[in-house]
């Protein structure tokens, strides 16, 4: 049979004569050999005139501005340049280039990735491997089952492959500290000259535990850990509930892996600088309290014991480019650094976004005690607005009442009557939330 060339028919209509082969597979092959060379400059011709000279064939991005190709009337839609120094024809070398980069770099990524592979699959049976899984006489349903089998064995879980990455990246003989409850068992740690000789998995078999120095280099910057205390026995229920709440608000923020313990939680720093030594503090419930600290130069951290859980959410590390942004973030989440109280709220008092924070806080809910003066009903069916007398500042005022609350409210505000409550500020209006005791 003949090798007939894919052509569209609706392009030879207007050349094909009156058929009087019925053959319809011969009559088309004789057709095309004859205008052939027709046929292929009609093809070229359409192809240029219509999709070669636009730019958006080639590129799905916009085309760059050049000032000579306007002088010359090129338009942004079509694929033409002014001459051999066209800034357009510059910037299409440029991205080539990147792009070819880019491609060689995932090229090379996926051959490392699929050495690794090779290479974890050899260290485990390489003769089984070689002999069972290669071979061109095993049978189709043999070699299934030995790839499966094989994909359970390597199919390591991914937060733990992270973790035991992270450690590896940490343990340097320097770093390394024995400790027992969370005491050190060797003296002169701080010196340059510390070594510790035993490696991690005999620090874990004899103590059960060990900890990493903190506040030395690792790679251009110097680590240091952030030591956050969520459950203290002094701590009130409802505190804990609330540091709860802003921590977690601050790791979404910065996305980063951190370590959980049994009061709080770790989280790794990475500066250009060495931090300080500072204890953090939350000011609530009429007190002022210690609920962490910077673990810098001179410090230690447990790296891993029986209570310590290791949770991945991306980053390994908290990476900033100053060390002042380690309390401008802080500051932002209600919390204070300094070596002390008086130098922490010094420091924050500075500070305009912990101003208008705490400003924030403090004007969402008031406390007053009010004399109730009238009770209307509003354009809404769902409230009504209660004018009050301020006791303290004898200035008159009014708040809105939401219908779920009028069966337990109401009946306690009639008119006359002087009632302590808790009020929300809104934008324009108050809302009543509860009666104070």
């Amino acid at each position: 049979m003949l090798n007939i060339p894919k052509f569209n028919k609706y392009q030879l209509t207007e050349y094909l004569p009156e058929r009087k082969n019925k053959d319809r597979q011969t009559y088309f092959s004789l057709y095309y050999q004859k205008h052939r060379e027709k046929l292929l400059t009609k093809r070229k011709n359409r192809y240029l005139n219509q999709k070669s000279l636009l730019w958006s064939n080639f590129f799905t991005c916009k085309k760059p501005w050049c000032y000579t190709c306007i002088q010359y009337g090129i338009k942004e839609t079509e694929y033409k340049f002014c001459g051999e120094n066209c800034s357009v024809k510059y910037w299409i070398t440029i991205y080539a280039k990147i792009c070819g980069r880019k491609e060689k770099e995932r090229d090379l990524k996926e051959r490392e990735k699929v050495k690794k592979e090779r290479e974890s699959v050899e260290q485990f049976s390489p003769h089984t491997r070689v002999d069972i899984l290669n071979s061109p006489h095993t049978p189709a349903n043999r070699l299934h089952v030995c790839v499966k089998n094989s994909f359970f064995l390597f199919n390591i879980d991914q937060g733990e492959q992270n973790k035991q990455e992270r450690r590896k990246r940490k343990d340097q003989a320097w770093r390394r500290l024995a400790t027992k409850g969370k005491i050190a068992q060797t003296s002169g740690y701080n010196l340059p000259t510390h070594r510790e000789k035993r490696s991690i998995e005999g620090l874990l078999k004899q103590y059960g535990e060990f900890s990493y120095l903190t506040g030395k280099p690792l790679g251009n910057y110097y680590l240091s850990t952030l030591d956050v205390d969520l459950r203290k026995v002094e701590f009130p229920e409802k505190m804990i509930v609330r540091l709860e709440k802003i921590v977690e608000c601050l790791l979404n923020s910065l996305r980063v892996s951190y370590d959980k313990t049994k009061k709080g939680l770790h989280v790794d720093i990475l500066t250009p600088e060495p931090l300080p030594n500072e204890i953090i503090y939350y000011q609530g419930w009429g007190k002022t309290w210690n609920v962490g600290s910077i673990q810098s130069k001179g410090k230690y951290v447990v790296g891993e014991d029986k209570e310590k859980e290791f949770i991945d959410r991306g980053k390994w590390y908290w990476k900033v480019d100053r060390n002042e942004e380690i309390r401008d973030k802080l500051s932002k989440f209600l919390f204070m650094m300094g070596k002390g109280q008086n130098e922490a709220k010094e420091v924050i008092n500075l500070s305009p976004n912990f101003k208008k924070i705490n400003w924030i806080a403090q004007q969402i809910k008031r406390a007053i005690q009010a004399k109730i003066l009238n009770i209307r009903k509003t354009g809404l069916t769902d409230l009504l607005k209660i004018f009050y007398l301020n006791q303290k500042t004898q200035k008159t005022g009014y708040f809105l009442l939401n219908t779920y609350q009028r069966a337990e409210a109401l009946p306690s505000l009639s008119v006359g009557s002087v009632r302590s409550m808790l009020l929300v500020n809104g934008h324009k209006h108050a809302f009543f939330s509860r009666m104070r005791l």
